[in-house]
Formats: structure tokens, sequence, C-alpha cells
């Protein structure tokens, strides 16, 4: 009984001593606040030092001794408090914030990063902090982390610029598909950003996508021509295509314009090395002297020029540079072990005594270092010619080695080879002495596909036809021969036509005697022996029935896009262009061109060269352009829409005032100008008068046939209606149900827009053309006789 008093004694005696301490503990934290907020600062931490030693749990006291210590500047005793305070209470985000900044200031950016999280936990909002804590684990090379608190960043506000930061760092831990589709979403909120852009150019890059990076560099090069980054993505793309000319160009563009660049040396390297490859060593030598005159030291480019140097046989500058490399090595000077070993290698073969065996080919298709096949060729037998002073012993072809029969110096050998995936064929040969020569003969493929004519005189449909303005016997014809090769000959029914043999896609011009002549043949070969031969049939009729035509020679041009990228496609187009071609089957249409599925670039081109040029050679009097696809009216401006086109980007649509622009160049040799838009609305600006009240005009009216108009019908569409035409329908049974000799376009007008405006849509619209010539007369559509015939480009 007495031991458990004696017990619980003591037990009473031990609270209470705890709990005194414990009082002191705070008195001492209380004192030392008061000493604190009186800028008594080492006196504040003596009484912070005393509450701890009553209470080394007491984390209040560390915390402001630590602010104390800040005062004092000593900060590692301050991040030490800080230390125990985040072990003493987790909870307490201030001080696992303030602790982390201390360190990142001291840059220990490992322990800030382990503190910034820490803080993250309570406070996973705070975007400045992520960006603090991504720096650091980038600093520390700790991608993977960087990347998760990357995308806890963009849960909590979804930025341009937080997508370009978890693409780079995808980028580099190499997850470049993962980097592209980051890149492409910073691009959806900031299409001009130019790191943005670059950022997606080099992953798709490093995917081996070359085509897609390359027109992604481009895209930067619109918006910036001197843009380094992107000259360098788009070179090294071209070279991964072998496409060495472009690659050079790039690197020469860059090379211009930073010439006091930090890495110009690299710069000059790479070209250097593009011209090697591309076997124009002395350009090559030219690059890897500048950059050893900027760097004397640079053993790369060196040990390159050396090469360079061995391919023109300048023997004695290649063991010039080859010594300097592996005098540079000797004396500890920066040089790859690689380069160190081949230098002292290639020295000593290039000073043994004699000469070395002279390696060629004796194939037909042989010269300067290449052997010229056709892309699909797979197998060649090679003809090889060896000679030298003396004896040939061995020869090798690809590292097999090959029959040597008994000779003096001249060995002949033909042997078959694959050529599948090669790009290069080495051929090594050694006499008795030990002299060896080696010869890399590249492969070059060239093309095998037929050259490709286009007549500009006369007109020339996709059917092969030529359409003729008269019956007269001699004819001039113009064209021009399109090939990725030199032309070797040009005839045309056997007759030999003069052009300049030098030109790549020359032109040529001749007169023919066609007298008894219903087609032509044309033969057109190459320097490659690739040929054409097409059959081409002489329409002479047309001309004397637009002659007689009071509209005169009167074409139609179908643009019908249906085929969309990025839009809804359509049948509307094609089911609307195969009515309408039906219904004027029976009207003096001399000539229907149908183009399908343009881009933009297609429809600039079409409009303001092709047409333009086919309308001034061919004298056309009345035009007709309809178009059949998606349309937009936006920022008070009127649209085609190309099937190219991207629904966020105005500028890939194709502009109608542009249109306009490109007509008005041509609108003197036509006397009758309609355009027909079944898509949307063109604008205002396409129009110059809206005609309200539509007076219907008679086909005896002599002014209204002579003069001239410039008119446009536009309807809603596809883009505002359904993939069904009701506009379409009604023009052509209009048409067709025509018993008059001819019809004036505003009866047609008229009944488009009755039965439109029945059927719930938006009325046509119909007016001048702003800027084109009007004289106030109209567009007939004239029944053609029983004889007539239309042609149809397509």
């Amino acid at each position: 009984m007495k031991i458990i008093k004696y017990l619980l004694f003591i037990l009473v005696f031990l609270v209470f001593a705890s709990s005194l301490e414990a009082q002191s503990a705070k008195k001492m934290l209380k004192a030392g606040n008061k000493s604190l907020k009186a800028n008594k600062t080492e006196e504040a931490i003596t009484h912070y030092t005393k509450a701890l030693e009553l209470n080394p749990t007491l984390s209040k006291a560390y915390l402001n001794r630590s602010k104390a210590y800040l005062e004092l500047g000593e900060i590692e005793k301050a991040i030490f408090d800080l230390d125990e305070v985040n072990r003493l209470d987790l909870k307490d985000e201030e001080s696992w914030l303030n602790n982390g900044n201390l360190n990142y200031n001291k840059d220990d950016y490992a322990k800030a990063a382990e503190k910034y999280a820490q803080y993250l936990l309570e406070k996973d909002k705070d975007i400045p902090v992520y960006n603090r804590q991504i720096e650091c684990l980038m600093i520390i090379e700790d991608y993977e982390r960087a990347l998760q608190f990357a995308k806890k960043k963009l849960e909590v506000e979804k930025l341009p610029e937080t997508y370009y930061q978890i693409a780079q760092i995808n980028f580099i831990l190499k997850n470049y598909r993962d980097a592209e589709i980051n890149y492409k979403d910073a691009l959806k909120e900031a299409s001009n950003n130019i790191d943005y852009r670059n950022g997606l150019a080099l992953s798709l890059y490093e995917q081996a996508r070359y085509d897609a990076a390359i027109t992604e560099a481009n895209r930067v090069l619109r918006q910036d021509k001197n843009n380094k980054v992107a000259y360098l993505t788009r070179a090294r793309s071209s070279h991964k295509k072998i496409e060495y000319s472009n690659a050079i160009n790039d690197m020469s563009h860059i090379i211009v314009l930073y010439p006091n660049d930090k890495e110009i040396v690299d710069y000059l390297n790479y070209r250097g090395d593009l011209y090697l490859e591309y076997s124009q060593h002395m350009n090559a030598i030219s690059d890897y002297s500048k950059s050893i005159g900027k760097d004397p030291e640079n053993t790369y480019a060196l040990f390159k020029r050396a090469q360079a140097y061995e391919e023109v046989t300048n023997t004695k500058e290649a063991i010039a540079d080859l010594e300097k490399v592996v005098a540079i090595g000797a004396s500890g000077g920066i040089v790859s072990a690689s380069i160190l070993s081949n230098s002292k290698t290639k020295v000593y073969n290039l000073r043994r005594e004699a000469k070395e065996p002279i390696i060629s080919l004796t194939n037909e298709n042989y010269q300067d270092q290449r052997l010229r096949i056709t892309y699909h060729q797979e197998q060649i037998d090679l003809q090889i010619y060896i000679t030298d002073d003396n004896t040939i012993e061995n020869i090798s072809l690809e590292g097999n080695s090959l029959t040597v029969e008994s000779n003096k110096g001249k060995v002949k050998l033909t042997e078959p080879i694959d050529l599948t995936g090669k790009e290069y064929i080495e051929i090594k040969a050694e006499d008795i002495y030990g002299n060896s020569a080696s010869t890399r003969i590249f492969i070059y493929r060239v093309e095998n596909n037929a050259p490709l004519v286009n007549f500009m005189l006369p007109y020339t449909n996709d059917n092969k036809e030529m359409l003729l303005d008269s019956d007269e016997s001699r004819v001039y014809f113009e064209g021009n021969i399109t090939d990725e090769s030199l032309i070797k000959s040009i005839l045309i029914d056997g007759i030999l036509i003069p052009f300049n043999q030098e030109e790549y896609n020359p032109i040529f011009a001749t007169n023919l005697d066609l007298r008894n002549k219903t087609k032509l043949t044309i033969k057109v070969i190459d320097i490659y022996d690739n040929i054409l031969e097409e059959d081409y049939f002489l329409n002479r009729e047309d001309a004397l029935y637009a002659a007689n035509s009071p509209m005169g020679k009167t074409w139609i041009v179908f643009i019908e896009n249906s085929e969309y990228e990025y839009f809804a496609s359509l049948d509307g187009p094609v089911k609307d262009i195969r009515l309408m071609k039906t219904a004027l089957a029976n009207y003096e249409v001399h000539n229907i061109i149908h183009r399908k599925d343009l881009t933009k670039k297609q429809m600039e081109r079409f409009f303001s060269i092709e047409l333009r040029d086919m309308v001034k050679n061919n004298q056309v009097n009345s035009l007709i352009v309809w178009y059949a696809g998606h349309g937009k009216f936006q920022n008070e401006t009127g649209y085609w829409i190309p099937v190219d086109a991207e629904r966020s980007d105005e500028f890939s649509y194709f502009n109608i005032n542009n249109l306009k622009a490109s007509m008005q160049v041509y609108s003197n040799e036509i006397t009758h100008t309609l355009v027909i838009t079944d898509a949307c609305e063109s604008g205002p600006s396409f129009y110059q008068a809206m005609r309200d009240d539509i007076v219907i005009r008679s086909c005896s009216e002599e002014k209204a046939i002579k003069y001239k108009s410039s008119q446009v019908l536009s309807s809603a569409g596809y883009e505002l209606a359904s993939d069904n035409s009701q506009f379409t329908m009604t023009f052509a049974n209009t048409l067709i149900n025509n018993s008059d000799y001819c019809i004036p376009i505003e009866s047609i007008v008229l009944n488009v827009g009755d039965a439109v405006t029945k059927d719930n849509q938006q009325k046509p619209q119909f007016g001048k053309i702003a800027g084109l010539q009007d004289e106030n007369g109209t567009f007939f559509f004239i029944k053609r006789s029983e004889t007539s015939t239309t042609d149809d480009d397509k």
C-alpha cells in the first residue's frame, strides 16, 4: 500500500514538473516574441533557445527563431529551424514554402523541390509555386517529377504556356508523340506563337516525320523570315530526306543572318558535312576552313577537311590536317577518341609510298563516282575496271572477296549486285606491295516517270481534244513540257519540234499543216528515255457554232468542292453539277471546264493564271463560273472554302474578292460574265448594286446581248442549308423545261427565288459584280441546234 502511494506521488510530481516546464517554455516564447518585436533580435534568439531547451517540440519557437536568424542573415540556421518546424507540424504550409524559398535562393534545388512538394500537398492551386517547383526539378534533371507537377499545374489552369511547358519536358524525355500533342494544344490557344510551333516542328522531326516538320518550319518562317530554329529544323529535315540542296540553302541563311552567333562554328561544320555528303568537296573545304579560322583547334573541322581533301586527291593537305589533329591530342587538347584513332590510321595510310590502284566502272550509266539507276531498280551488273602499276592482288566488293586472275595491273570484272536499300557501293583493291584503294560509288537514283505535255494553244481539254478556232490548214501550236529531267526530243506526228534542250520544263512552239487530219500524235522523250506518247483529236465544229451564237464562244467553269479535310464532306455538289451538265446539254456551251476538290493554292492559281490564259488564248466571249461547295460569310467578307481550309483559320479560305480581282485582269476580253455560287452569300463587297426589281430581258433586245454584263447569283448553299440544293434543282429544271430559243438569266433568277423562298430558305442574291465593267447587258442561255456538241474537259 505504501509503494502504491509512493508511485502516485512520483507521478503527480512529474506531471506538475512537466506543467511547470511547459509554462516556463511558453513564457520564454512570449519573451522571445516581445524581444523580436522590439528589434532585439539576438535577445529574442536567446529566449527561443531556452524555450526549446525546456520544450523541444515547441514548433512556434523554432518558427520564430528562424525569422530572427533571417534578420541576422544566418540562412543555414534559419533553414535548420524551418526543418524542425516541418518535422513537428506537417500542416504548416507557410513554413514549407519559406523553407523551399530559402533553399531555392541558396541554389539547393533538390531540397527546395522537396519542400515545395509538401507545400503543394496543402496548397494545390498555387501557380507561382508550381512554376518554382518545376524549375527546381528541371535544374536537377528530375524530368519525370517535373512532368507530374506540370500536369497538376495544368489541372489548376489550362494555359497555352503550361501545355508548352509539358511539351518541352516530354521532348526532353523523348516522349515525342506526347510532346507533339502538347505543342498542338498550346497552338490551339496561341496559333501565332513561334516558340510553340518550333517545338512542334522539332517533335515531328524526332518522329522522323520530316515533311510535317518542314511544313511547320515553313509556317514559322512566314511569320519570322529570319527564325534560326525554323531554318535549323528545316535543314535537318531536308538532310534526312537526302535533299541536300534545300538543307544547304537553309544553313546558308543561318550563316548569313547570324555571323556572330556563338554556335557559328557548328553551323559551318554542319554545312561542310552537307557539302561533303553531296560530293561538293571544294565547298566543304571552304566551310571547314572558315570554321578552323574561328577555332584553330577544332579537331572535328580539321578531320573532316582532311576527308574532303582526300576526296579531291589533295593528299598533302589531307596529311597536314590529320597531323594537326594528332598533335592537338598529344598536347592534351580536346579531341574525341575515334577522331584521334582514325587520324593516326589515315596519316599512316596516306604516307605509304607508291601509287594506289585506280578503281572505276565502265558501266554506261556511271560518271563522277555516281552510278545512275532508276528508282525501283534492284540489281545491276557492275563492270569493274581496276588499273595499277603492279599486279593487282585482291579485290573486294562490299566486303566480299572476288576472284582475281593473273594480271599485269589491269583487271576487268562483271559482278551482279543487289542494290536494295543501298546508298553507295564500296569497292576495294590491293596490289602485291600492299598499296590499297577503296572507292565508294554512290547510287544515284533517277526518275522513271514519263514527261507531261500542256498545250497553251490551241486549247486542249482533259479529253485530249483540241478546239480549233478556224478551219485553216496551218495551225500555230504552243505548249510546255513538265518533267523531273531534261528533255531529249519532242515530236508531233513524227516531226521534230525545236526547243531548248538545256532548259528544264521547256516551252515549244511551231506551225503545223493539219489538212485532212482528225488527230495528232505527240511523243516526248526525256534524257533517261522515259517516253510520253499521246493522241489528240481535232475539233473544228465548235468554232463554227460559236461564231453563229449571239453570245459568241461560251464557256462554263464548274468548281466542285466536296471532299473536305476539316469541314464536313458533301454529296450535293457532285449531284448538282451532274444535273447542271445535263440541263446545259441543249444550250450553246462550247466548252465545260470541271475542277474538283481544289486547295486554296490551286484555286488562286486557276483563277489568276490558268483561266486567264485560256480565256485570252481562246477568245472566249461569255463565261459562267459556277461554284458548289462550302462557303462562309465572315467579317463582312464572303469566302469559298477550299478542301484544305481549316475551320479556325480564316486565312486558309478563298476570298471571293480575290476572284473578282483575278477576273478584272481579263474582263476586257469577255462580253458577258456570270458568277453563280451555290454555297453561301458572297458578301456585300462582291456586289455593286442589287437588282430588287428584276426586269426580264428579251432575246431580241440587241443591246442586252451586245453590251457588257458582269453578274453574280448567290444561294444560301450548303453551309446554311442541307446537302441538297433547291437552288440548283430549280435552276436546272428551268433550263430543261424552257421551250423558247433562249432564256435570260433574270427568268431563272425569279424561278429560283420563288422556289427557294417557298422552301423556307434564304432568298438568293442577284446583282452586278462590283469593279467589273457592266453596260446593262445580260446573260442569255441560247438553245443549240440538233447537231451541236459540247466539249467537256472532265
